[in-house]
């Protein structure tokens, strides 16, 4: 019988140790052996894999060109710079797409006459659609360039060339069987496109098509990596090969940015005095870029990015800031209606998919509750918000590791208006009348794609470590190994028979300190947002053993070592 753990309820995977690949990498860098064995468990195969992971050097990117089509996109942009034609830059109005549209605009905008275009969330939904594309050729542009968008727009497209208008298609979203109909199509996940490098973000996408155009004509911006690595970090892409090489450089960049809005972003969140990264972009930054998409107008976000005024900035800086505060409001009531739907309504026993529907949530702020759901449940998440007015849902779909949503999603696309997104998250639009069959239909599908191993929930743990083991320095190694994020998270360890000192307590709104013994060494031990877990916590008896990840508190101008619990085991024979 498997041990499960007491506060979550998973298996734990123990990395293997002392393998002759770790030893080959640790005696190639000169490093640790615990650092080389993390890097095998992070999917380290070789020594040149080893290399790059641990200097993630710009000049190691892959040559741009290597994508599929991207060399006839290069040479139809120039023609369009060369006879100065009007290009349209349509985008997506999430973080990922929003830095898409930025750098574009920043790229070809002394070139040519460059406008940009990003649908309302609300009214238009996700991607092309003919109206928006009418009025663009009314507004005389001849060339659309779709960013982190375009490639399953298949009759949206073909309206367009009934109007004139060529489209470039720049993507990173899986594509349908079906492409649309143009020669200009960049998407890393196209099944004969042999790049080796289809984890790139939209944003990854545009930065590669920035590089390959250099090759061809002078592009005077340079500081595009900022916005890279924003994209790539907001979209949750996994931080490895390409996308390691443009965060890692990217947060270097965003650490000492010139840029205005950025500069004010980074102001208002209370992070100038701290050094940015992934955790801030992900949990500070980036949800105020998205608040204006999922509330408001993306233009907002784009021109803060753009503006060269800083007062301006400072202005839509705070613009944001006030609508990202509207956000976590409304988003506080979905959550609560729909952990109040999931405990009454779903059989969470033979329910692979969770898939639930109101008329009452805000179709801008779903996305993020599907999200949160899927780290409570473990399991992936549909919502779907009506619009009474049409009879139609608009749905956000979001899944973990493994978990293919976008194949789920696929094999219900007869009941489906339209669909489109990636493994780990989709969007779709279906008559609400159809929802309890798609509900069914999903869940059936899910029993083929979804297998027990994969929806097994477990803790990968990197190392057993002793208490006496830990120190600064230690975590100092460790930061070798960052950013860490999606595809590339933050170690996690285990230590053995220890025991809890005292009572655990509340600190600020929901949070639990704790601190641990073994031996003569005490650790100090922080439950972030386990205020659900207190109650455990407290009748805790005998010795235990910890899960957790290692980090650096500095109170009082004082930096000491904290575990970050992540999970606890009692052993069967302590």
């Amino acid at each position: 019988m498997e041990i499960t753990t007491l506060l979550y309820n998973k298996n734990i995977s123990i990395g293997e140790k002392g393998s002759i690949l770790e030893k080959e990498i640790s005696e190639s860098f000169n490093i640790d052996s615990l650092i080389a064995g993390i890097m095998v468990n992070r999917g380290i195969k070789t020594i040149p894999e080893g290399k790059k992971y641990l200097y993630p050097k710009l000049e190691n990117l892959s040559d741009p060109y290597s994508l599929k089509g991207m060399d006839i996109s290069v040479a139809r942009i120039c023609k369009a710079i060369k006879n100065r034609e009007s290009i349209l830059i349509y985008g997506d109005y999430d973080v990922d797409g929003i830095t898409s549209v930025v750098i574009l605009k920043k790229a070809l905008g002394g070139l040519t006459e460059v406008g940009y275009y990003i649908p309302d969330r609300i009214t238009e939904g996700y991607g092309l659609n003919k109206a928006a594309l009418s009025k663009i050729s009314s507004d005389g542009y001849s060339l659309v360039i779709t960013v982190d968008c375009g490639i399953t727009s298949v009759e949206e497209i073909a309206f367009a060339k009934t109007l004139g208008l060529e489209i470039i298609i720049l993507d990173h979203h899986q594509p349908l069987d079906i492409l649309p109909d143009t020669e200009y199509i960049v998407d890393p996940k196209q099944i004969d496109c042999l790049s080796g490098i289809s984890e790139l973000a939209g944003v990854g996408v545009i930065y590669m098509l920035i590089n390959a155009l250099r090759k061809k004509i002078t592009i005077k911006e340079s500081n595009f990596l900022e916005f890279a690595a924003l994209g790539t970090i907001a979209d949750m892409a996994p931080l490895i090969g390409e996308n390691r090489i443009l965060v890692k450089n990217g947060l270097e960049q965003i650490n000492s940015t010139d840029n205005p809005g950025l500069k004010a972003l980074i102001n208002q969140s209370g992070l100038s005095n701290c050094r940015v990264d992934t955790g801030h972009v992900s949990f500070m930054l980036a949800p105020k870029i998205n608040a204006s998409g999922r509330i408001g107008t993306a233009k907002t976000s784009v021109e803060l990015l753009l503006t060269g005024e800083q007062s301006a900035a400072d202005s839509l800086a705070n613009q944001l800031c006030r609508m990202n505060e509207k956000r976590q409001i409304i988003e506080a009531d979905i959550l609560k209606d729909t952990i109040s739907c999931i405990e009454n309504e779903i059989d969470l026993e033979n329910e692979k998919i969770i898939v639930l529907d109101s008329k009452k949530w805000h179709p801008g702020v779903i996305g993020i509750v599907a999200s949160k759901m899927v780290e409570r449940f473990s399991k992936p998440v549909i919502l779907i918000a009506h619009d009474e007015k049409t009879s139609h849902g608009k749905g956000s779909a979001r899944s973990k590791n493994g978990l293919n949503i976008f194949k789920a999603i696929s094999e219900c696309k007869d009941l489906l208006l339209s669909f489109g997104g990636h493994e780990l998250a989709a969007g779709l639009s279906i008559e609400i009348k159809n929802i309890g069959m798609f509900r069914k239909k999903i869940n059936e599908a899910a029993e083929n794609i979804f297998t027990a191993e994969k929806l097994l929930q477990k803790w990968n743990i990197d190392a057993v470590i002793d208490f006496k083991d830990l120190n600064l320095q230690f975590i100092d190694l460790l930061e070798n190994l960052a950013p860490f994020g999606f595809g590339n998270p933050k170690p996690v360890f285990m230590s053995e028979n220890v025991s809890l000192m005292d009572y655990p307590r509340i600190v600020g709104i929901n949070h639990v300190k704790l601190k641990a013994k073994k031996g003569n060494i005490e650790r100090d031990i922080i439950g972030f947002n386990m205020i659900n877990k207190y109650e455990c916590l407290l009748n805790i008896k005998g010795p235990i053993h910890i899960i957790y990840n290692l980090s650096k508190n500095l109170w009082q101008n004082k930096t000491s070592l904290q575990l970050e619990l992540k999970d606890i085991l009692v052993p069967q024979n302590p």
